[in-house]
């Protein structure tokens, strides 16, 4: 599995960087009341697309390191933590095309995924007990840190 999230990585960093397209909205009609009337959009019709947790793609990341790992622990699934930098120009065309992905969302399956910042201190002692020297990194751990 490791050999083909490499694999993974090295085809979405060999691409050559596209201009970042909008995709189009559909227009959406709303309902017409009893009397004819269009009836003002509902709350529910102005919700997002968004997943509830930090990240890019439709996978749920967990917002913390400590609630990645809990997580994984109560539901039997591996950690997936992604080092990353604010400057790292590489961890953003990963957002943009590698996460988004279907493929690569499936393999995101047994896995919770996170989010790890060099620039904490949390992030800095995290990647030094693994021995992670740059970012973009990923690792791939059991809840134990095995």
């Amino acid at each position: 599995m490791s050999l083909l999230l490499l694999v993974v990585l090295f085809a979405v960093l060999s691409v050559p960087q596209a201009p970042a397209l909008t995709p189009k909205k559909p227009a959406s009609v709303p309902p017409a009341s009893a009397t004819g009337n269009v009836a003002p959009p509902s709350d529910s019709s102005r919700k997002t697309a968004e997943p509830s947790g930090m990240g890019p793609g439709n996978a749920i990341w967990a917002t913390s390191v400590e609630g990645a790992i809990q997580r994984a622990a109560r539901e039997s699934k591996f950690v997936f933590f992604e080092f990353v930098k604010k400057e790292c120009g590489n961890c953003q065309r990963m957002d943009g095309l590698l996460y988004p992905a279907f493929d690569f969302e499936a393999l995101l399956v047994p896995m919770v995924p996170v989010k790890v910042s060099f620039d904490s201190p949390s992030g800095k002692e995290f990647a030094a007990r693994y021995d992670v020297e740059d970012a973009p990194a990923i690792l791939v751990t059991t809840p134990e840190g095995r």
